[in-house]
């Protein structure tokens, strides 16, 4: 595991979410494998869901923290994975970093208002049929 002395935590370094699937194609008796959309493989495989958090600052990238993505084993979605690893590393692990980015797919508003709640602000891509209020989540558009 990365030790906080690894890399240089300051307000400018960002936390980044995402997910993936570590494909298991011969794996068909293992409990965390299952069938799921893989973005590398461009379809449906047989693999472990795993959400991801690095550290990023300036062009160097630490894993901090991850979670293996098994709702029917847990009960977790990938979004409690990305409320739990980000209330650990910003309240348990006290990291100074002050924005978070991800993708979509961690856009709902209980993630956004997490975000709110840690002083924080996110860069993200938002679904079309999202509502976000620019006083308070200032939005950038290409227009």
């Amino acid at each position: 595991m990365i030790t906080k002395r690894q890399y240089i935590d300051c307000p400018s370094a960002s936390l980044v979410v995402d997910d993936s699937v570590q494909a298991k194609k011969h794996a068909h008796k293992i409990e965390l494998v299952k069938r799921q959309y893989s973005d590398s493989e461009c379809g449906v495989v047989q693999g472990i869901g795993v959400v991801n958090l690095l550290h990023s600052q300036a062009d160097e990238y630490h894993a901090i923290d991850f979670r293996l993505y098994a709702k029917e084993m847990d009960g977790k979605s990938k979004s409690d994975c990305f409320q739990e690893m980000l209330l650990n590393v910003k309240s348990a692990k006290g990291m100074a970093a002050q924005t978070v980015i991800f993708d979509s797919w961690y856009g709902s508003r209980q993630n956004l208002k997490l975000i709110h709640r840690l002083k924080m602000t996110f860069l993200t891509t938002l679904k079309s049929n999202r509502l976000v209020g620019e006083s308070i989540y200032p939005v950038i558009t290409n227009a």
